[in-house]
């Protein structure tokens, strides 16, 4: 028996220009350092029982944000979703369907009384290059009488099929639907339970296909109507645990900005703060491009906001920050802007273009050696902790002065790095994300094994195997490094394939935000 934990997900908008949105992320609380270890564990599930009879066509719509991959072997998932008939007593699914993304890419199946297993069929060969801890929309169109299968990403057709089975198989369906679940699914096969480490906000399912336009107006949070089958503010959404165990959630603190947040990851780039306070002259521009990014930069009124608008995140607040105070409603962030000049005019550095809009702070601009400018982003929280921008100002400072972070353009959706050096053989992951964990700390998230984190204690970065807590090893340099470029890997503490029969206890290695092959 499913044990409830939460009945109701009180009503979210998705109307522009509402900032809060109800947001929920399985298992979130698990620590990144731990390997997902269901189906052992007591894990969340997101569904609903609402039921219905089938209808020759759906589109599912939903947004999510994964934190790692989950399963064992060489293809992890990063989400999941599943509709159908579910058994009395929970345990497995009858029939219906189930749609995942791997890193394969993403799989459709279809399951039916008859068949000892589902009949999965590979919707194409898409693969997203930048699974994790990034904000995504997702849509699933499917045809019942064509067998036609389409996946669209933040508003694009990235991968399209036909398939046979899928009409045949439709046509065995003898029950009305009484289970859709997303990030979590009762397997007919394999381990069971299907579960995933991700964030969730605004499903939508509905008894047709979308056309593009429609998608495009979802993925990029315009005007679009509510699904007709199952929506996010229909209260018939439960979360709860697949076993027996009572969870304490604080579904109070589960808003995210919707435009801000969620969004913006359609542009398919991002900012990205640096969390230690650095001087302009030595440091900021060459901190963001050790991971491929540039110093941030505007010209004129439109992009000024827009830049604003990128540090209303929550998780930059997280820990105290050279460059972050606390004001008498909320916090201000002071960083860097690529610009240089003096009181009259200020110039992008590399174009040169002249910056058109300037909102100096009060009492600025101060001119002289006063040559670099920085924008100071006012927060304001309220009592459920959702940040909101409540102004923008300029600053002028000396190029030499401290305390000030670095803020970085990069044209992908997440500051991706890979590691060179380990051995073929080594379990620890290859590709990593960089990324603020929910208590603050900047760490690298690997695809599915691994997690490189900056210890405080001993002031060195230790790369964590997932699956053991025993085997670690430990990389000696400072944190404002954030690790990339050359390093040298201490394994004398880590249970792999690779170190365990050699005599080298030291193995250099080095993380790039190149691509395979680039140097």
């Amino acid at each position: 028996m499913i044990l409830v934990i939460f009945l109701v997900l009180a009503a979210g908008t998705k109307i522009p220009g509402v900032a809060g949105i109800r947001a929920v992320y399985l298992n979130g609380n698990y620590p990144v350092e731990q390997m997902d270890c269901h189906p052992d564990c007591e894990l969340e599930c997101l569904y609903s029982e609402k039921e219905f009879n089938w209808f020759p066509q759906f589109s599912f719509c939903y947004r999510y944000k994964a934190r790692s991959g989950s399963g064992y072997g060489s293809d992890p998932y990063f989400q999941i979703l599943h509709m159908g008939a579910i058994q009395a007593d929970e345990a497995r699914q009858i029939e219906g369907i189930l749609f995942a993304t791997y890193k394969s890419g993403p799989w459709f199946a279809t399951i039916t009384e008859d068949l000892k297993s589902e009949a999965w069929v590979a919707v194409e060969t898409y693969k997203d290059p930048y699974p994790l801890l990034n904000w995504k929309h997702q849509c699933l169109t499917l045809d019942f009488k064509t067998g036609q299968i389409e996946m669209f990403l933040n508003g694009q057709s990235v991968a399209k099929v036909t398939d046979a089975s899928v009409p045949a198989n439709y046509g065995k369906f003898k029950m009305a639907v009484n289970t859709t679940s997303i990030g979590c699914a009762r397997r007919t096969s394999g381990k069971g339970n299907m579960l995933t480490t991700t964030m969730y906000t605004d499903i939508q399912v509905y008894s047709r296909v979308l056309n593009p336009e429609e998608i495009k107006n979802y993925a990029n949070c315009r005007n679009y109507e509510k699904g007709d089958v199952l929506d996010w503010d229909d209260g018939s959404w439960i979360l709860a645990s697949p076993r027996n165990m009572s969870f304490q959630v604080d579904l109070g603190k589960s808003f995210i900005h919707l435009e801000n947040d969620v969004c913006q990851g359609n542009s398919g780039k991002t900012n990205f703060l640096l969390p230690f306070g650095i001087p302009y002259e030595e440091y900021a521009e060459h901190s963001c491009q050790r991971i491929d990014a540039k110093l941030v930069s505007y010209q004129n009124k439109t992009e000024y906001e827009n830049l604003s608008l990128s540090f209303v995140k929550n998780k930059y607040i997280k820990k105290p920050r050279e460059c972050i105070k606390k004001t008498k409603t909320g916090f201000s962030i002071q960083a860097w802007l690529s610009a240089f000049g003096d009181n009259s005019t200020f110039k992008v550095v590399g174009s040169g273009a002249v910056i058109s809009h300037l909102p100096w702070q009060s009492g600025k601009p101060w001119g002289g050696d006063w040559k670099c400018l920085t924008n100071i982003v006012y927060l304001e929280q309220d009592s459920g902790g959702l940040l909101s921008l409540s102004s923008g100002k300029l600053s002028d400072e000396t190029c030499i002065t401290g305390g000030i972070c670095a803020a970085c353009t990069i044209n992908r959706p997440v500051p991706a790095v890979r590691v060179r050096g380990l051995c073929p053989k080594s379990s620890l992951d290859r590709v990593y994300t960089l990324e603020y964990h929910n208590n603050g700390d900047l760490m690298f998230i690997g695809e599915q094994y691994s997690v490189i984190k900056f210890d405080t204690k001993i002031s060195q970065w230790i790369w964590l195997d997932r699956r053991r807590n025993d085997s670690h090893g430990t990389v000696n340099r400072p944190l404002n490094t954030y690790l990339m470029g050359k390093s040298e890997l201490n394994v004398m503490n880590l249970l792999d394939d690779c170190t365990s029969n050699s005599f080298d206890t030291i193995i250099p290695v080095k993380l790039t935000s190149c691509q395979p092959g680039i140097y």
